[in-house]
């Protein structure tokens, strides 16, 4: 999916950043603010990051990507596609999310016949997946709650199951409850840190860049106070 930030002159400079889908919202604002300071458009396309890594190993001509896992940077690293060492900028965070109403809401909800289907993002492309099945495995919930799953190939998908009641329950990233595309109903929980790794966003220039000086110029400013806090907006904590 592609989302273009600016306006059309053929003298503009476009910046194409390849972005984990769960990041779309804020880094298409972080994006719009960007040219309005630089005067250069923010293409922004999205997808799981391991789709969007498959795309850069096959060539795709991206300048920035933008994971929600650091270790499809640290790929990349290794297959000589990146120009410098890739940072992590924010963590995220897992909630489950339901339309289903209850007195003292846990993740334990899943377990119950209420329940029918349950969206995760796949978790073998997915970051948010990756970390969902995890804290599942570590509460010995996954066993119990597999023929449930429905997988979404990414946090986008996922949350679009949820939106349109093709679920009963997900588990996806706590920006969702922030997103202006969602819905204010449901019911929301807060899944512990302590049942998952860090999900850690890295970002980096890819040696094939076209555009480095405004690709490091970019990076600079995701960094910056002003666009740390717009993400911090959506439920991301910054890195130390």
């Amino acid at each position: 999916m592609n989302f273009v930030v600016g306006c059309n002159s053929n003298k503009t400079k476009t910046l194409r950043i390849a972005v984990a889908s769960n990041l779309t919202e804020p880094i298409t604002l972080i994006g719009d603010n960007y040219y309005e300071e630089f005067e250069t458009k923010v293409e922004v396309i999205t997808g799981s990051s391991g789709k969007l890594m498959a795309q850069i190993l096959h060539g795709a001509p991206f300048d920035i990507f933008i994971s929600a896992d650091i270790q499809y940077l640290d790929l990349l690293k290794e297959q000589n596609e990146l120009l410098d060492e890739p940072d992590v900028f924010v963590e995220g965070r897992l909630i489950l999310w339901t339309l289903q109403q209850a007195q003292d809401p846990d993740i334990q909800l899943l377990l119950s016949e209420r329940i029918k289907k349950i969206a995760i993002p796949n978790p073998e492309i997915a970051p948010y997946g990756k970390a969902a099945k995890e804290a599942l495995m570590k509460l010995n919930m996954w066993e119990q709650i597999k023929h449930k799953l429905v997988f979404g190939e990414s946090v986008t998908q996922t949350n679009q199951f949820l939106l349109t009641e093709a679920v009963e329950a997900g588990i996806t990233s706590q920006s969702l409850i922030h997103s202006t595309h969602f819905s204010s109903d449901g019911l929301w929980i807060k899944i512990e840190n302590s049942l998952y790794q860090p999900i850690s966003h890295g970002i980096a220039i890819l040696k094939s860049s076209t555009n480095i000086e405004a690709s490091k110029k970019f990076i600079d400013y995701i960094n910056d106070d002003n666009s740390i806090n717009l993400l911090k907006e959506y439920g991301y904590t910054q890195s130390l």
